[in-house]
């Protein structure tokens, strides 16, 4: 066998046949492989049906009879040697001498065919949704023939319906209008009768002669009898009429019930013509859809045979450039070498220039380290300086206390008189004596003590006026945007100092 196309018959272990459907990679492995159908007896021998790692890479007519084969142990298989080319192309790369250029050629025609296979399985499966599509509209189709024959069925009972309905809805018009006349004749029957019963009232009650009343009360009697005659049989019509209503609000609770029920039906085929409707549009919106996609298949199809072609020119026009170019290569290999060379040389010089930046920020840390332990200092200053300001508020507190009793005993001996003015001015001066004289801890002064009376006092040992020293130290970098602290120069950071070279 000169070559393996797809479609074809080849052999594989034991002599047995398989169907060739796939040559390409495969997802998360390394080198070209080919799916092939098992046929025959080895059908139920396969491993998987044309997929693997979750996509799809040809079918086949019995599940699981698909194998994939590295393509070179299958070209073995059928005794087909590749060219020299092709051999040089899928050698591995440790046989191959590792120059860059080499390298980058043999990925790009690799990319190239990977992108070959990959536009092949898009056209595979651009044709299986087209199929799934075609399926779809054709249910949708028989789905919609269907229900057109329902309602043309449900067509003429519809009409029979109507028919109906039109013959209830005249009858219960005429019941209506002579059950209305009826009501209308009781009335005016039961009004009659009132106006003779209050006739017969008045005519009875209005007095007269004993012979004229018999006489009406004979004629009352019979007018009576005559009128309650009337009456029973008003009744019996009356009672006659009411079973006769009765049953005609029976008969039109039958037809109100069968109305309900044409109703019901009305409407339920109203809803399945709203249904055909709705049918109509999806199958529209199917079919333009449908054509949507026939286009851009047709547009994918033509794109990738075009993109599919040009890439197969690009792939032979490299591979006949890899071969014209393979002793350029060779002889490149000692300008590599020297390139080598010169980037052996820049890592040493990166590696010199990352110790000198590793000792950069040593010294920075040192510095760092510094400046936390003068924050520290100056933070433990504070702290004494507020101890004093405390201690001091106190010893002002014990002069105003010592102060306002001394008030006190010269306003209670002014007071007094005679002989106890004389005891009392002693007692005064006495009192006066110690509030002069702040009374001073009985325990030995400290080094804190020490400490507070040499800021408090302006005087020093030898009797001289002290320098003055603030409270604090004043800030260099107060209202400036940037101070720098090792060359103490405005306009720029310590971190960015142009006069810190690093020397230490």
């Amino acid at each position: 066998m000169e070559s393996l196309m797809i479609g074809s018959l080849v052999r594989v272990q034991g002599g047995h046949e398989a169907l060739l459907k796939y040559i390409g990679p495969v997802k998360n492995k390394q080198g070209t492989f080919a799916g092939v159908e098992l046929q025959g007896e080895l059908q139920d021998r396969g491993k998987n049906s044309g997929d693997a790692n979750g996509i799809r890479y040809f079918d086949t007519a019995v599940p699981m009879s698909g194998l994939f084969i590295p393509f070179w142990k299958l070209l073995q298989m059928n005794g087909v040697r590749e060219s020299p080319e092709r051999m040089n192309m899928s050698a591995p790369r440790s046989l191959r001498s590792p120059t860059p250029m080499r390298m980058e050629r043999d990925e790009e025609i690799e990319h190239l065919r990977d992108e070959i296979e990959s536009l092949k399985v898009q056209n595979g499966e651009i044709t299986n949704n087209m199929r799934l599509y075609e399926q779809k509209l054709a249910e949708r189709s028989k789905i919609l023939q269907e229900l057109e024959a329902t309602v043309s069925s449900f067509d003429p009972m519809l009409a029979e319906y109507d028919r109906q309905l039109d013959i209830e809805e005249e009858r219960f018009v005429k019941y209506k209008e002579s059950t209305d006349n009826q009501i209308k004749e009781l009335l005016d029957a039961i009004e009659l009768m009132e106006q003779q019963e209050m006739y017969m009232r008045k005519m009875g009650g209005g007095g007269g002669a004993a012979a004229k009343a018999e006489a009406e009360e004979g004629g009352r009697r019979g007018a009576e009898e005559n009128i309650k005659d009337e009456k029973d049989e008003q009744i019996e019509q009356l009672k006659e009429k009411v079973q006769e209503k009765d049953k005609q609000i029976n008969e039109l609770r039958k037809i109100e019930m069968n109305n309900y029920k044409l109703e019901m039906k009305i409407e339920e085929l109203e809803a399945e013509v709203k249904v055909k409707g709705d049918d109509n549009e999806i199958i529209k919106e199917l079919e333009e859809e449908r054509s949507k996609k026939d286009e851009e298949i047709e547009k994918i199809k033509k794109n990738g045979q075009e993109t599919i072609k040009k890439l197969e020119n690009k792939v032979k026009k490299l591979e006949e450039t890899v071969k014209l170019k393979s002793d350029q290569v060779e002889s490149n290999e000692l300008g590599v070498n020297e390139t080598d060379e010169r980037i052996n040389e820049l890592e040493k010089e990166l590696t010199a220039k990352e110790r000198m930046l590793s000792q950069r920020d040593e010294v920075l840390q040192q510095r760092g380290t510094m400046l936390l332990e003068k924050v520290r200092q100056i933070e433990d200053k504070d702290k004494l300086i507020r101890e004093l300001e405390t201690y001091k508020e106190g010893l002002e507190r014990q002069v105003d206390t010592g102060q306002r009793q001394t008030g006190e005993t010269r306003q209670t001996g002014q007071r007094q008189t005679g002989q106890r003015q004389t005891g009392e001015t002693r007692q005064t001066s006495r009192t006066r004596q110690t509030a002069q004289t702040p009374q001073t801890p009985q325990t030995p002064p400290t080094a804190q003590t020490r400490q507070t009376r040499r800021l408090t006092t302006l005087v020093n040992t030898d009797g001289k006026l002290e320098v003055y020293r603030p409270e604090s130290k004043a800030d260099p970098t107060a209202g400036r945007e940037k101070w720098c602290g090792l060359c103490e120069r405005p306009g720029h950071e310590s971190i960015d100092c142009p006069y810190d070279d690093g020397v230490f």
